[in-house]
């Protein structure tokens, strides 16, 4: 058996319908769709633990990969996220590749280190000025070079499990093809977000936002696209999708996903939660489930007798139970 969990991260649960990811949302439909999942943070380094680990703070030797390593069970990861390297998060798997390196060492090192020191938003006049304002500096892999070498990790499992973390969603909003968006126009409501974000008090107007709102859709419909073909390529395997977390356009007074007073709030932990694949049951459950079972499920999954923090199994959702 090979399973596979898609992390989309960024991703809002109200995105997952049949005009923005129609494939996805067709995922829901045919497969166990759960209405009322919940992330436990607002923010990649506070959720990924309760997904990993079971629990709010990340341990490796309780992590869901750690375990099916100790039990024989082959598990990779295939990502491009910055916070998953900083916090170690990747080091759980028993094999994983940060595509951030792999495809732009130098490029994204020296990206690293300037945020480690806390000098990228003070050099992006510079950075701008060298680049020029008609293209993006995206700080991550798009969906199809990561499902791409994904595809490659997956062909080495005969039995096992690949984590793949996609990235699309995440500011900065830059489709591939932007069809009536100017390039240059998306970089100035990027730069609005952050000014935004940084305290300078900008009034989004309605243009605005329904444009930053268009952008970000365009982003899940291309990863949409993306996640179709790898889903039918493999068909074999049981595909588990979801988000670490939303994003806010405006509500709450902030935007994208920045820590703030706010909290968890509903446009960044109502999760989308989708498993489909083969013998998956076909049902919809409203009752409440969140991300701190996920590790447990899949420790089961392949019949591991152990859990994961202190998650409990929803197995018996997914599969009929003889």
């Amino acid at each position: 058996m090979k399973a596979v969990f898609i992390m989309c991260d960024t991703l809002r649960y109200d995105h997952v319908n049949p005009e923005i990811m129609p494939f996805t949302h067709e995922m829901g439909e045919k497969g166990v769709n759960y209405t009322m999942f919940f992330g436990d943070g607002g923010h990649t380094k506070w959720s990924m633990p309760h997904f990993l680990s079971g629990q709010r703070k990340f341990d490796k030797e309780e992590s869901f990969p750690y375990k099916m390593t100790q039990s024989g069970v082959d598990n990779k990861l295939v990502h491009s996220n910055a916070v998953l390297v900083q916090e170690k998060y990747q080091e759980c798997f028993k094999e994983y590749t940060d595509m951030g390196t792999e495809m732009a060492p130098v490029k994204t090192g020296l990206r690293r280190k300037l945020k480690d020191a806390g000098l990228w938003d003070k050099t992006r006049p510079l950075r701008r000025a060298i680049i020029g304002r008609k293209s993006f500096n995206v700080p991550y892999r798009r969906a199809e070079a990561i499902l791409n070498h994904a595809q490659k990790k997956l062909d080495q499992i005969d039995e096992g499990f690949l984590w793949v973390q996609l990235m699309d969603a995440h500011i900065p909003y830059s489709p591939p093809d932007l069809d009536n968006f100017e390039q240059t126009e998306a970089i100035k409501l990027y730069d609005l977000i952050l000014k935004s974000l940084q305290g300078s008090g900008h009034e989004f107007t309605s243009i605005e936002l329904k444009r930053i709102q268009e952008l970000y859709a365009a982003e899940c419909m291309y990863m949409d696209k993306c996640i179709e073909a790898f889903v039918k390529s493999n068909p074999e395997c049981i595909f588990f999708l979801s988000s670490d977390h939303g994003e806010m356009f405006g509500e709450n007074y902030t935007w994208s996903h920045s820590p703030g007073p706010h909290g968890v709030t509903p446009q960044l932990g109502h999760l989308p939660l989708i498993i489909y694949g083969p013998n998956v049951l076909n049902k919809k459950i409203e009752q409440y489930n969140c991300s701190i079972n996920v590790g447990s499920t899949l420790l089961e999954l392949f019949n591991i007798n152990e859990r994961s923090g202190y998650g409990r199994s929803f197995l018996r959702d997914v599969f009929q139970v003889k």
